[in-house]
This record gives structure tokens, C-alpha cells and sequence, in this order.
């Protein structure tokens, strides 16, 4: 993955992957939505990960971040993809384990937490 994609790639099947940016492929999920700049968002993500244990990043630029994240108990690892969708003012999210047809919603879960990072505290 040295190089930035203009579009992340579809996921193979739904069992071991979520992603954003085909919304008629197995495994969909909706683009990260952000209230202000995403790349603002996106490098304060990048930071949020960089403390974040088991996480690597291994590419970033200002639209694209790839870091890898590895699981706790038997060292997977699944790959993280972020793209700054300038069109649509989203980031578009790609998390797929890179082994097994199944990853019991990890990765989905994955985004979720992404999602809750970027969505401000409500007060009620």
C-alpha cells in the first residue's frame, strides 16, 4: 500500500470487511461525516490513533491515512484506510482484516468508534 488511492477498493466479500465508498458492494458502511474541514478531521484522527495501543500508521498525507491495527489477543492484523472525499466533504473508511473470510464485526465496530470519535457530546 505505498501508494494513495484516488478511490479505496471494494471489499471482496462483507465477512471480513467494511468500507464506504461503494454503497452496492458487500460490507458497506457510511462515509465518516464531519462538521468542519476533513482534513482537519483526518489529522486529528491520525492523532487519536497514534495514542491509540496496537495501532500503527504507516501512510499519511493530507486526503489519505493507512495505518494497520493489530488484535489484542492473537496479533491479526487488519488494515485501516482513510480518504478525504473533497466532493462529498466526508471521509471515506475502509477497515478489512487481512486473513479469515470472518471477522465477527470487528471492523465494523472499528468504524462505529471512528464515527463516535468524530460526533461531538450531546448536552441534553
Amino acid at each position: 500500500m505505498d501508494a494513495v488511492p484516488d478511490r479505496l477498493p471494494p471489499c471482496a466479500h462483507g465477512g471480513n470487511c467494511v468500507c464506504s465508498e461503494h454503497p452496492d458492494a458487500a460490507g458497506f458502511v457510511p462515509p465518516l461525516v464531519v462538521d468542519d474541514d476533513p482534513r482537519a478531521a483526518l489529522v486529528w484522527l491520525a492523532g487519536r490513533l497514534r495514542r491509540t495501543p496496537r495501532i500503527r500508521i504507516r501512510l499519511q498525507t493530507a486526503d489519505y491515512l493507512h495505518a494497520e491495527c493489530e488484535s489484542r489477543l492473537f496479533g491479526f492484523v487488519d488494515d485501516l484506510e482513510l480518504r478525504v472525499d473533497k466532493e462529498q466533504g466526508v471521509i471515506q473508511v475502509r477497515s478489512a482484516a487481512r486473513l479469515g473470510r470472518r471477522d465477527f464485526g470487528v471492523n465494523r465496530r472499528r468504524v462505529a468508534w471512528l464515527r463516535g470519535l468524530l460526533t461531538p457530546p450531546r448536552s441534553d
